[in-house]
Formats: C-alpha cells, structure tokens, sequence
C-alpha cells in the first residue's frame, strides 16, 4: 500500500490569504479608532474579527476530516480498537477452555479412583458376609458355642464385633480367638481385593469425560482460530495506519499556509500576534474609558456621616439654597469639582500584639452559644450539635472558689446568645472530650479579656501555647489594676495588738510580705482558713506560708 501524501488545498489556502489581509486592515483600522476615542466601535471590531478568526479555523478542521486520507484513518483507528477488543474476549475464552480441559482431566482421575474404592469396599463386605462362622475350625469354641452366637444374629464373620464378650461363656481368650479370626478372613479379602475396574466400567468412564472433552476441544480450537485472525488482521491494519501517520491536522494547516514549512508557521504566528496585540489595545483602552472621572480621598474618623464639600471654581460660591437675584453673575466656562470627603466610624478592633499571637493556619469554625458552665466553660451549637467548649490558656475560679459567680456572670454577658468565632490552637479536646479553642465574639478575644478584666488566671497547658504570652502580660496588667480577682478584700483581717503596745510594720502590726493586704506576722501562724483575703500578692520571705506554689499570689484557692 502506497503512503499516503496530503495534497495542498488551493482554495483554504485563498481563505488565509484574506483572514491575513483582514487582520492586518482591522490592526490598522482598530489603532486609528482608539486615536479618535472611539473605543467601544474598536471593541467591536475586534470581536467580529476574533470571531472570525476561531470559524475560519473551525472550517479548516471540517475540510480536513473530509479528507479522504483522514476519513480512511479514523475507520482504521476505530477497526483497530475493535479488533483488539475481539483478540481480548478470545484470550478470555481460551483461558477458560484450557483451565476446563484440566478440571475435567481432574475429575475423571477422582472418578477413577473413587470407582475403584468402593469396588475393592463392596468385596470385602461381602467376602466377610459369605464366610461362614459353622465352617471355621476354631480353638476352643465348638458347635455349642457357634449355635449360642447363632441364637444372637453372629453367623458370619462380618458379625464379630465387641458384643461377643457379653455372651455367657465367652471369656477374654474365646472373644480374642473370634477377633483374631475376623482379622485374617479380612486380610486375605484385601489381598485378593481387585486392582482395577472391569473393562465395561472403564471404558464407561472414558466414553463419558471423552466427549465432555471433546466439545471443550471445539471451543479452544475455535477461540485460537479467530484470535489468529483477528492478529492477523489487526497487523494489516497497524501496517497502513503507519502509512497514514503523516496525516495530521498540523501538517494539513502547516500545507495550506505556506509550501515551506518555516513559512507557514511564520504566517500562523502573525495571525495570532495580531490577535493578542488587537485584543490587549482594545480591551485596555475600554477599560480605561470606562473609569469613573471622580477623585475620592476617604478620611476615617469616628462618626459615620458621609459628606460632600463641592468647590466651584472660578465661580462664586454656590451653596446648598442659593439666592436668586435679578441680575445673577454668569460666568464663560464654570467648572465645577467635586471633592467629597467620607468619614468612616471604624469598629473597635483588638490590639496588634493579641490578633497576632492568635494561630493562622488552623481551624475556624463558627458557632451560637446556647448555655454557659462557669466562667471558662460554654456550649455552643454548631451545624445542628451542641458541644461543649473548654477556653484555651486560661482558667476562671470553680463553682466553691472566690469570685466564681462574678466570672460566670461576666462570661454570660460576653458570648451568651451570639455568634462566635472558635480558632483552634494544636489539641482538639482535653481529657474530657471538651472542644479547646479560642474564643471571638464582635471583636472581643473572650480569653484574653477575662484574664484583663480579672476575672481568670493565665493558665498555660502545652502543646495549646499560642497566646500565653500575651495572656500572661494581661494576669500583670490585671493584677498591678488590683481588678477583679486582684482587687483587695474590704474586711482585712487585723490582728490583735501586741501586749507591749507596740507595732509590727507597715500599717501597725501589718506584715511587709503581704502588701496590698493586712495581715500580722507570726506569732501565731495563721493559714489560709484563718484570713479573708484570696489571690492577693506575696513576698519573700512569706512568713505564714500562704503561696504555696511560690507564683507570688498567696491563698489562691
């Protein structure tokens, strides 16, 4: 078969011709209109064109499937496929056939032997039921004692079994003697057994897998013919697609372009850089056009009220209730500019360092709170479930501690019934299967300000350490304010004075390790029972003992 060779067409290649003449009018045409301004008709333009453009080479591709040479190649393509599918099936019907042919090689080999085995069984059973017991010579049991086993069915060797021994007058050597007989009729039946079947069975056997084999012969030798020639065919087939490889819708428009090849990708390239320039100078230039003129200088203040202060020029000042005169002044060319002037009421915002310390790159999840446990605990509802919410880095006062009420109210006036933000930190839950998180609501950190207002200790559980810091500079600030937790008892503790009139330190008998608060240094040693005040400051060298922990707050619980 000859190869095939795309022959130029003549005709697409006139159509070229004048698309490329028409670009190059519509480049010239389109930078003359974008001179005088008229851009919306140099979009127009530019439209009809690319359109042009994409129909021009959608016809070529129909003139080229319409080939004759493409029109063979893509049948041969689809045989192709056909053909392989086919090869596919008979391979899948051969591998069946050969692994029946092997089962039934199997099953005639069992059928065999099983065969043989119940012969050799029937022969035995009844060599044991036609040996008589009146006729064997046996020591020591007489015709009186064979006619009592006859009285209880044992006739015959295939009757002696175990039951003989509950017959009277068989001891243990004339049940042994019985047994042992048994056993010798029994081995000479199995060495007399048959070897083989008889012939008729046999042959019966053979005849019967023969023709199962037979047909299952048929089908593999079926299933090889046609895969052979499906192969074979399909190799005729391969053998004048590579003839037509050449036949490529690259080489066709490559032909109709240009004789040479360099040529007709150079004209190929024209034609889309004409595009791309007409598409870039005409979409920019609409673009242009269409913004807005006016200038707007947006200054953020803390009230929302939007105003405009126009500035006539050249012009006297024109107000909002203008007064109307009989001879008003007119001037040639008024112009008029605008500078309107919008004043924002920005939303309060968290400060810098907090926002930052918060973890970017995890989960955020939105959520309605719908019940408050404490001070650093809530449930909230998101997507139809309620969970329950334990607050990262911090910890508010228990259910029996000082200041539990006052952090529990205050927790409620914050998140109680409004749409929160939660931002995990590393862990998911604690050891109670509460969600940890971090909580904004508005634009509250509802952590960090429960420790700024006192109402919760900073309270550090790694790996969950993102804010720490900043919750800790917050116990400090919170703490130096005397707020919340920090602010002093009104009762202070004083103790009795002492009984030379005297007086201790600071504040008459007040201890300088408990500044802030009033307490007496011993004798005697109080604790913590003994005192009102909770979480008030400590210093060495802590005379009583109250900061056990040695974080510098005494009696925090």
């Amino acid at each position: 078969m000859a190869k095939y060779n795309i022959e130029i067409d003549l005709f697409a290649r006139k159509v070229i011709k004048i698309l490329l003449l028409v670009e190059v009018l519509t480049l010239i045409i389109a930078v003359i209109l974008l001179v005088f301004k008229a851009t919306s008709v140099a979009l127009c333009l530019y439209t009809f064109v690319f359109f042009a453009f994409i129909g021009v080479f959608s016809w070529l591709y129909f003139r080229y499937s319409n080939l004759d040479g493409v029109k063979e190649k893509y049948e041969l393509k689809r045989e192709a496929s056909s053909l392989k599918s086919r090869i596919k099936e008979e391979n899948h019907r051969l591998d069946q056939a050969l692994r029946k042919q092997k089962d039934l090689e199997q099953s005639e080999n069992t059928e065999f032997r099983l065969t043989l085995e119940q012969l050799k069984k029937s022969y035995i059973q009844d060599g044991l039921a036609n040996t008589k017991l009146e006729t064997a010579k046996l020591l020591g049991i007489g015709p009186k004692l064979k006619e009592r086993l006859s009285i209880h069915g044992i006739v015959a060797a295939v009757h002696i079994d175990e039951r003989i021994s509950k017959i009277d007058g068989f001891g243990a050597s004339k049940v042994e003697s019985l047994i042992a007989w048994r056993r010798s009729v029994y081995e000479d039946l199995l060495r007399t057994s048959p070897n083989a079947l008889p012939i008729e069975t046999a042959n019966s056997i053979k005849d019967r897998f023969a023709a199962l084999q037979k047909g299952n012969s048929d089908v593999i030798a079926d299933a090889q013919d046609k895969k052979n020639a499906y192969e074979e065919k399909l190799n005729t087939t391969q053998l004048r697609l590579s003839e037509l490889g050449s036949i490529k819708f690259r080489n066709y428009i490559s032909s109709t372009f240009a004789t040479q090849r360099v040529f007709s990708f150079a004209i190929l390239f024209f034609l889309i850089i004409i595009q791309c320039v007409l598409g870039t100078s005409t979409g920019t230039a609409s673009l242009i056009a269409s913004l807005p003129t006016l200038t707007f200088s947006p200054t953020p203040t803390f009230t929302l009220t939007p105003t405009l202060t126009p500035t006539i020029t050249n012009t006297p000042t024109v107000t909002n209730t203008p007064t109307v005169t009989n001879t008003p002044t007119v001037t040639n060319t008024p112009t008029i500019t605008f500078t309107p002037t919008f004043t924002f009421t920005p939303q309060p915002t968290l400060p810098a360092t907090i926002i930052s310390c918060l973890p970017k790159d995890t989960a955020r999840e939105s959520g309605r709170v719908v019940g408050i446990i404490d001070g650093d605990t809530i449930d909230v509802k998101m997507n139809g479930q309620t969970y329950r919410v334990r607050y990262i880095g911090v910890d508010t006062p228990e259910r029996s501690d000082f200041y539990y009420s006052q952090a529990t109210t205050f927790n409620q006036n914050l998140v109680y019934g409004k749409t929160i933000t939660l931002v995990k930190d590393v862990s998911e839950t604690d050891r109670f299967d509460r969600l940890l998180r971090y909580i904004i609501v508005d634009d509250i950190f509802v952590n960090y300000e429960l420790v700024k207002q006192g109402f919760a200790l900073a309270s550090t559980y790694p790996p969950d350490v993102a804010c720490s810091d900043s919750f800790t500079a917050a116990q400090v600030q919170a703490r130096n304010g005397q707020t919340g937790l920090w602010m002093p008892t009104s009762t202070p503790y004083i103790a009795p004075p002492p009984a030379d009139g005297g007086s201790g330190g600071n504040g008459g008998n007040c201890s300088p390790a408990y500044p802030g608060v009033c307490i007496a240094p011993p004798p005697p040693d109080l604790d913590c029972k003994d005192v009102p005040y909770r979480r008030f400051q400590v210093l060495s060298p802590d005379p009583h003992g109250f900061d056990g922990d040695n974080d510098g707050i005494g009696c925090e619980s």
